[in-house]
């Protein structure tokens, strides 16, 4: 404050107060003074709190000698407690304080032109405070934005990561439910026969696949499975992926049965079914055709039952082409023959057909009954056969050289 100490002293002595004690007593032992003491002791502690520029404290005393009922607190010093007010922000106690000054001491003071100085300033100093609160407002919303903000990002995260954990657990409880599986169906211990079983059962079931097994494999690969799991809806068995107990007792009671590949496909004409037998034209090509399907096989065999079949081109360069087998459920690297009523025949085993080697087979298919091919099975690796009947084989091939106007493989048959 800019007034020296000697200043406030006079100012005090004009109201008639000189203090001279030098600093107050503890509480209890002030209340046991008498009053114009405790005044005393106040104004002497207001005028050290004035010098020591201690604002609150001004105001604290101030208070007191209100209190205390004196004068004092309605002289001159009101100019400090204006100063003070005003340095701690309390412009209404202060603007309060000077104007009491002015009116009721006026123009007589000692601080009447500092007065109205102050009086002055409060105009820009309420400005000033309403800048300060709207700007303190808008730091203050700015804060609580921002922490709106980090509150619902520290809710955002802790979400994902709950969501992580979540899938993290339901993708470890998926893979420990796999692996459990993955036991079970090890467990099983089926063999190369068991496991063809299947696979030929679930994959015959899923559609046509023109007589070519699925390969064998020792275990299920990810689209047999999706085989498998299709299969087990339709016989109204629990869904899943891998083979337990149950399904591996429905596979081994069920009885594989080899679908017939008889069905012509493509576009055909002049159709006739003779007996077993079915002779007509390919409409692509002009081809002749007759053919029969396999009426029986070794268990296990064939995965789809072969094809008996004999086709020729009217052209009379193009020799009589006759297919026992097709396709071929045999190995290759042995041996097969051809059984009509008893009579043996040799073969010629190719990967993809079993054939008629010479045109004596031929006769014997227009006199015999039934026809059976012979040799060690492809899948099994042991004996197996696949019987065909030759009931109206020999009308349907007089119908075949009728339809390609070929006469000239009539020998083959006489």
């Amino acid at each position: 404050m800019a007034v020296t100490l000697a200043a406030q002293i006079s100012i005090i002595m004009r109201a008639g107060l000189v203090a001279l004690a030098l600093c107050a007593p503890a509480a209890a032992q002030v209340e046991n003074l008498p009053a114009e003491v405790q005044i005393d002791l106040a104004v002497t502690a207001l005028k050290k709190a004035i010098e020591a520029e201690d604002y609150k404290e001004v105001l604290a005393r101030f208070d007191q000698l209100n209190e205390l009922g004196t004068s004092v607190a309605d002289s001159d010093l009101l100019y400090f407690e204006a100063l003070a007010a005003k340095e701690l922000g309390d412009l209404d106690r202060s603007e309060a304080a000077v104007t009491k000054l002015l009116v009721e001491i006026g123009a007589q003071s000692a601080f009447y032109e500092q007065a109205l100085e102050l009086t002055l300033e409060f105009p820009e100093l309420r400005k000033a405070r309403a800048e300060a609160d709207r700007i303190a407002k808008q730091r203050q919303k700015e804060q609580q934005r921002i922490a709106e903000q980090r509150r619902k990002e520290q809710e955002r995260t802790a979400r994902e990561k709950r969501a992580a954990d979540l899938k993290r657990e339901r993708e470890e409880a998926a893979v420990r439910a796999v692996e459990r599986q993955k036991a079970g169906e090890a467990a099983l211990k089926l063999s190369s026969a068991d496991m063809r079983h299947i696979l030929w059962t679930i994959h015959q079931h899923s559609g046509p696949t023109f007589g070519l097994p699925p390969d064998d494999t020792k275990t299920l690969s990810k689209d047999d499975r999706k085989v498998l799991g299709d299969y087990l809806r339709s016989v109204g068995i629990a869904f899943d992926y891998y083979l337990n107990e149950r399904i591996a007792r429905h596979f081994k009671a069920k009885r594989f049965v080899p679908h017939s590949l008889l069905n012509v496909h493509g576009n055909t004409r002049n159709y006739k079914k003779s007996g077993d037998w079915l002779s007509y034209i390919i409409t692509e090509n002009g081809r002749c055709e007759i053919r029969t399907g396999g009426i029986s096989a070794s268990p296990g065999s064939v995965f789809a039952m072969p094809n008996m079949r004999a086709g020729l081109a009217p052209s009379t360069d193009s020799p009589l082409g006759i297919l026992l087998a097709n396709p071929n459920p045999f190995r290759t690297d042995r041996p097969v023959q051809a059984v009509v009523d008893g009579t043996v025949f040799p073969t010629l085993n190719h990967p993809d057909y079993v054939g008629v080697a010479d045109n004596k087979m031929a006769r014997a298919l227009r006199a015999g009954e039934t026809v059976e091919v012979r040799g060690i099975g492809r899948y099994t690796n042991d004996s197996a056969s696949v019987r065909f009947s030759l009931t109206g084989f020999t009308a349907a091939y007089l119908h075949m050289v009728e339809n390609c106007n070929r006469p000239d493989i009539v020998e083959w048959l006489r």
